[in-house]
């Protein structure tokens, strides 16, 4: 818990990860993705929860804001996934996509909010998300 970055990817997921938690995630203006699972990658009784991208540099985010085709990134970058995820609270600002979803997961996303999300979902037609308790 408590994680800070301003690496590539607050979180890369690039195996199996089961009965695990991860919480209080904070992004600075230098990253592509806030969390990154990529792979093919199984996940099993896995939540993540309080993501904040962009959340702590603001003053990088006002001449963004204005220009909308600056925007980059994706909070959630979901890619080869199978099994079962959890993210609960996601907050972003000024990004280019919020949710990227690709696999067969069972993917459940409770309290998205995003301020200046130029495309909020991309969903694959084999993927399973619940969004705010909405399939």
């Amino acid at each position: 818990k408590n994680i800070t970055s301003r690496s590539r990817d607050a979180l890369n997921v690039i195996r199996t990860v089961v009965n695990s938690k991860f919480s209080n995630i904070k992004t600075y203006g230098d990253n592509v993705n806030g969390i990154s699972i990529g792979g093919p990658c199984s996940l099993e009784n896995v939540t993540f929860e309080h993501l904040w991208y962009g959340a702590l540099q603001q003053e990088i985010y006002v001449g963004k804001m204005l220009e909308p085709k600056n925007y980059r990134g994706t909070v959630l970058n979901l890619l080869s996934v199978t099994g079962d995820v959890t993210f609960k609270d996601i907050n972003a600002d000024a990004v280019r996509q919020g949710i990227l979803l690709r696999g067969d997961a069972k993917v459940t996303v409770d309290g998205f909010k995003g301020n200046s999300v130029l495309q909020k979902l991309s969903i694959s037609p084999e993927s399973n998300l619940i969004l705010n308790e909405e399939e």
